[in-house]
């Protein structure tokens, strides 16, 4: 499968976990998967990651202590993050069903 040209990865962050989910410009799902919030999963995801496309656009909800680790490998490998606020995030999910959402919440 050829990699697409520009993909958008929304992280999910969390403290000991963080939820991917990548996709491509039409809007289907390339990637979705949960990660551990350890340097050799995120380092993993990221290579993962940057294989489904030739441009990532990386966007986290979180810009403290839980993402740190998260921030600081994607940067080592030179990617670019925005930020999308919790107002932004729940704004943007009543825009789903429960039943469209592209990461269904599960109780963890």
């Amino acid at each position: 499968m050829a990699a697409a040209q520009t993909a958008w990865a929304g992280i999910d962050v969390g403290k000991t976990h963080h939820w991917v989910c990548v996709l491509d410009a039409d809007g289907n799902r390339l990637l979705s998967m949960k990660v551990a919030n350890d340097q050799s999963d995120i380092t993993a995801t990221i290579a993962t990651v940057t294989d489904l496309a030739d441009r990532i656009v990386w966007a986290i909800d979180i810009i403290g202590a839980p993402s740190a680790m998260l921030l600081a490998l994607l940067t080592q490998a030179g990617q670019s993050v925005r930020y999308a606020s919790g107002r932004v995030v729940a704004a943007m999910s009543t825009a789903y069903s429960e039943r469209a959402r592209p990461t269904p919440r599960t109780p963890t």
